[in-house]
């Protein structure tokens, strides 16, 4: 693999809390330019804190990399802030749908293009594209953040990310709490804006039955390692990974749910 072809690499990074829990052991990971990698492991595995160090967010939570090496399209991370790198293209959809819930649906994705500088004609391009893409946040647009639901909530989070104009998204746990329609509805999204525009896409997840349907590659994470690593296909294939990420039974989840999604406008 060229240095090209790699628009985001971890080598051997290390990682704590406090300058006393480790969190992360010798992660290496990479993802390709137009590629979606999910990030699979239970909750405390360290899919969060590698999210956060590949983001330079460790320090809001009294973390530290202690060793090893981030870059972001050939360049080191490592002296770059959050907001350095959300220009430059990488940007991170937090746990958690993270909105301002004070503010309104409009006011939440207009602050997502302060990272670009956009004049207003931008402003309202950016957002007519947003809108096409999540038709139902353009009716919701002049309501409060705090009084959607999850999934608006969700999807106005992803909206506000894709102002910024990202290169490479980062979501963490975008499915969780969230209904198997919505949740089929934003993986719908983020695979059309994978196909149709290049976007590359790291996505940290415990349903790993469908961010394995939609990605590429995947790495598997337990107690701050990566134990497993390999195309979507072979993991979902694999005994181990049936056993403890996806269950026997998943007859169940592959009935496909219908979407409201226009793709059209991706």
């Amino acid at each position: 693999m060229t240095a090209t072809e790699t628009l985001l690499e971890l080598r051997d990074v290390e990682a704590s809390y406090n300058q006393a829990i480790v969190a992360l052991r010798d992660v290496s990971l990479k993802v390709r330019r137009g590629e979606i990698v999910a990030l699979l492991g239970a909750n405390g595995s360290g899919k969060t804190t590698i999210l956060n160090a590949t983001s330079r967010l460790l320090a809001a939570e009294r973390g530290q990399i202690t060793s090893g090496k981030i870059l972001f399209d050939g360049r080191s991370t490592s002296k770059s802030s959050t907001a350095e790198l959300a220009q430059k293209g990488l940007v991170q959809v937090l746990e958690g749908r993270r909105v301002f819930r004070s503010l309104t649906v409009e006011e939440n994705l207009a602050s997502g293009a302060l990272a670009r500088r956009s004049n207003r004609r931008e402003l309202r391009d950016d957002l007519d594209y947003v809108y096409g893409v999540f038709p139902q946040l353009k009716h919701r647009r002049r309501s409060l953040a705090g009084l959607l639901s999850g999934g608006e909530q969700q999807m106005t989070a992803i909206g506000r990310a894709m102002m910024t104009h990202p290169r490479l998204l980062i979501l963490d746990e975008p499915s969780m709490g969230l209904a198997p329609l919505v949740v089929e509805e934003i993986y719908q999204v983020l695979g059309a804006l994978n196909r149709m525009k290049g976007l590359s896409l790291l996505v940290a997840e415990q349903n790993a039955y469908v961010a394995l349907r939609h990605a590429h590659r995947g790495y598997v994470v337990e107690n701050g390692v990566v134990v497993l690593e390999g195309a979507a296909a072979t993991l979902q294939e694999r005994e181990d990974v049936k056993d403890f990420y996806l269950g026997r039974n998943t007859r169940a989840h592959r009935r496909e749910s219908p979407t409201r999604t226009n793709y059209a406008a991706v």
